[in-house]
């Protein structure tokens, strides 16, 4: 019972990093070039403003947020006397249930690079989530009335550290549709990109059965839990491979004069098999029928069992989804081209006539800006992918000339609400930098509901 308690702490609480190539905090997944394309659409890579060479200096995202509690919330509550009808509303905010998770993801620097159309890269991900019911809430708040039943199904866990290196290419095909050229697309990108998976650790918990009653004149219950694990043993964590698998990702996009499309289908055929250390653990408890006037007949009113065993190996999935996205720029400020000025040829001296013409100087207001619309669908549920669909609304633009862009997208639809997408970038030369922040529910990360962090630097040649 004591190892098991100690294997449920490891799958219900932990550090997290927010998605790498599972569910990147940089959304612009039509505008990833470079060493971005790898964990966005390996197509990307056959598009025009795709560098020549680019490496990958540091990547890295952290975040931890939840579905429910705010600051908002927190002040309106705390030190309340509840009513009746503030602990329905308190309730209500909790009907799909309370998650919390926590992820880091990390591009090893200088071991991620492009060159052409080829790339090559290597990440690290590890993440933990947690989904309780709103019945334990539910308990505390109301108790238990004849009548009432506790459902305890709900109530799951996942924590894992995985690794991976990934390898794209992508190839370019002439159009020669009419209709398309009529866009600007004259030409039109495929990408693949073959992830190869290592997992380090993985734990994974759920109660496919539970329930509690409550009768006029007693309660009763049972429920079973189950736990399985890879690459730790009793809450240790052991250096060492315990898993591996593949993914695929496949991908095609386009870009004309104004107008880019772009789709992507990601981790088609992922699937982890976890082997080293690998165990099942299974937890039941029954409670008899059990009132006040029976608790000193009762011998023993609770047990419970508690097992574990080791296995020879077990798969999960690495959940696939898809991209689908389309995005128009506008250029503000442009400017018409001053009418030309005729000069006589004799005011023309022969030395003025040697020399090269002097460059138009830059426009201080042009200002191009690229409206984004993005459409994000997941099959299956684990490893940071979220079964269902969300939008993702953008908006960048290249203040500056473009030395710096600054980016807000919009995540809508998804499970976690609105998440607010802000960001800012420096480009300089060669040298990219950008950061950006994921707020739950506000546009202020500290008045939302979790926050994800994100900075990237790299060379584009």
């Amino acid at each position: 019972m004591k190892r098991l308690g100690l294997l449920l702490m490891l799958g219900l609480s932990g550090p997290e990093s927010a998605h790498g190539t599972l569910e990147p905090l940089h959304t612009g997944f039509l505008q990833a070039r470079g060493v971005d394309a790898l964990v966005g659409n390996p197509a990307n890579l056959g598009l025009p403003g795709n560098p020549f060479l680019s490496l990958s200096l540091l990547d890295f995202r952290a975040g931890v947020w939840n579905n429910v509690l705010s600051v908002k919330l927190y002040e309106r509550y705390n030190g309340k006397y509840l009513t009746e009808e503030d602990k329905e509303e308190l309730l209500d905010h909790f009907r799909g249930g309370w998650r919390w998770a926590g992820r880091a993801f990390l591009l090893p620097p200088l071991f991620s690079f492009t060159a052409g159309r080829f790339g090559l890269g290597a990440f690290m991900d590890a993440r933990t989530s947690v989904t309780l019911s709103k019945a334990p809430l539910e308990l505390a708040l109301k108790g238990l009335v004849p009548g009432d039943r506790l459902d305890l199904t709900d109530i799951k866990a996942q924590a894992y550290f995985i690794s991976g290196v990934t390898a794209a290419y992508a190839h370019v095909w002439d159009v020669s549709s009419e209709f398309l050229r009529h866009w600007g697309f004259s030409e039109v990108s495929t990408g693949v990109a073959l992830k190869y998976l290592t997992g380090w650790a993985y734990a994974q918990a759920e109660v496919p059965e539970g329930e509690l009653r409550m009768g006029e004149y007693y309660a009763w219950g049972s429920g079973r839990a189950v736990l399985r694990t890879a690459g730790v043993d009793t809450a240790e964590f052991v250096p060492g491979p315990s898993g591996r698998g593949f993914a695929l990702d496949v991908g095609v996009a386009a870009q004309g004069s104004r107008l880019s499309v772009g789709l992507a289908l990601k981790n088609l055929g992922g699937r982890i098999t976890w082997r080293e250390r690998a165990k099942r653990w299974e937890f039941a408890f029954k409670l008899d029928s059990l009132n006040v006037a029976g608790v000193d007949t009762v011998e023993k009113p609770f047990t419970s069992t508690d097992t574990s065993y080791a296995v020879s190996e077990f798969s999960t999935a690495y959940p696939d989804y898809l991209v689908l996205g389309a995005s128009y720029r506008f250029d503000f400020f442009e400017g018409k081209p001053a009418p030309l000025e005729v000069v006589p040829d004799s005011a023309i001296s022969e030395v003025d006539s040697l020399l090269p013409p002097k460059p138009k100087p830059p426009n201080m207001l042009f200002l191009p800006v690229e409206l984004s619309l993005t459409y994000r669908l997941g099959f299956e549920e684990g490893f940071g992918i979220h079964k269902g669909s969300e939008l993702i609304l953008g908006v960048e633009a290249g203040a500056l000339w473009g030395h710096l862009p600054l980016s807000l997208y919009l995540r809508l639809g998804g499970e976690e609400g609105v998440v607010w997408v802000p960001g800012l970038g420096l480009r300089l030369g060669p040298l990219r930098f950008s950061v950006a922040y994921a707020s739950r529910g506000h546009p202020l990360p500290l008045m939302g509901r979790g926050v994800e962090l994100a900075m990237n630097l790299a060379l584009s040649f």
